[in-house]
Order: structure tokens, then sequence, then C-alpha cells
């Protein structure tokens, strides 16, 4: 081969090289600057990537309903503040604790619509992990899951916008009292039968 020849290769392939990094810069510039991802049914299975955080750190809406995710919710969501609508509902599989580092950590302030339900999430729902979002929260589904313990009424009704909150179909204590709530919210869907999950006095306004 000529020294010309293999200097016009060494040329192509620095070209090559030089047009990939653009390549890639501009497609990592391009991620960094989504504020919207809709991936909702779309059978996607296997575990949710944290990396969705450091990919798309300016998400203000993340939907992945209707999909077949077999996960825990990742703790570095909580990473994501400009967040206002996060929508991980049905599931099925989406197990574990609701993260606290969406709730008392993290940097997410102003969510607005949450929806969790038709999982298998576990544990409680604190007041202290929701009243961040006291101000911001009109929307909060829950509902279908394995959630127990007491439904924090105080804090739900301190919620100056929520207007839906779908509760129904978990574990929590029974013969529970929520008369502050059904007060402050405008569709309390609070148990798909008055004689499960809770006791309300808005029975014939929820269902």
């Amino acid at each position: 081969m000529s020294n010309e020849a293999e200097n016009s290769g060494v040329s192509s392939v620095k070209t090559l090289q030089s047009i990939s990094k653009v390549q890639k810069s501009d497609i990592m510039g391009g991620l960094l600057k989504v504020k919207q991802l809709s991936a909702g049914s779309n059978q996607l299975s296997g575990s949710i990537s944290s990396h969705f955080a450091l990919l798309f750190p300016y998400l203000e809406l993340l939907s992945l309903d209707s999909n077949k995710f077999n996960s825990t919710i990742p703790e570095n969501f909580g990473s994501l503040s400009d967040l206002k609508w996060l929508d991980l509902s049905s599931n099925e599989y989406i197990h574990g604790d609701l993260p606290n580092a969406l709730f008392r950590g993290g940097n997410i302030t102003s969510l607005s619509y949450l929806y969790l339900q038709a999982n298998k999430l576990t544990g409680r729902l604190e007041g202290d992990q929701l009243s961040k979002f006291a101000e911001s929260l009109t929307q909060l589904w829950v509902n279908d899951n394995l959630l127990t313990g007491s439904i924090p009424d105080e804090t739900f009704a301190s919620m100056t916008n929520l207007n839906e909150l779908y509760l129904h179909n978990n574990l929590f204590d029974s013969q529970e009292s929520l008369t502050l709530t059904c007060e402050a919210v405008t569709q309390p869907f609070l148990s798909s039968d008055c004689s499960q999950d809770v006791i309300c006095p808005c029975c014939e306004e929820c269902f």
C-alpha cells in the first residue's frame, strides 16, 4: 500500500471516529433534554432501570404503565427534581415498599400525579412521606396493592389541591375513620366495599 493510500485510510478512520463521537454526544445531549417519556403498554419486562434518572434528569413526565416489569421502584427516581407525573400502574409485579427517596428524601417537590395502582407494593402510607407534596399533589392512585397500616387521614386532608384519591383493595387497618379526608377530597375513592378496608362517612359519594 502506498503512503498516500495509507494516510488516506488513517484519515478516514479518524474522520469516522470523530463523527461517531459527535453522534454519541448529540444523542446523549438529546436524552438529557427529554422532558416527557411515555412507554406504556409495550410489553416491557425485567427490572426498571435506575439509569432513567441518570439519562433523563429533566423528566417532567414518566409513564411506564401497563407493562410487565418485575422490579422495585428505583431509589434514585427521587433525584428527578422536575418530575410532575409518574405512572407505574398496572405492571402487576412492581413490588416492595414505597421508596423513601421518592418521598422523604430526594429532590422531587412538585409531583402532581402519582399512579401506582394495580401492582404488588407493600408497606405503609406514611403521613410524613406524603406531606412534602401537600401543595402539589392532585391525584394519588395506589389502589389494588398490598399496602398496610393506617391511612394518614390528617395528611390527606391538608393537601389543598388533592381531588382524586384511590385507596381501595389494599390491606389497610379496618374500622378506619376518614372523616377529614372525605370532607377535603373532591373524589375520595377509598374502598370498593364499605365493610372492607375502611369504613368512611362518605360511602355514598365514593361509589
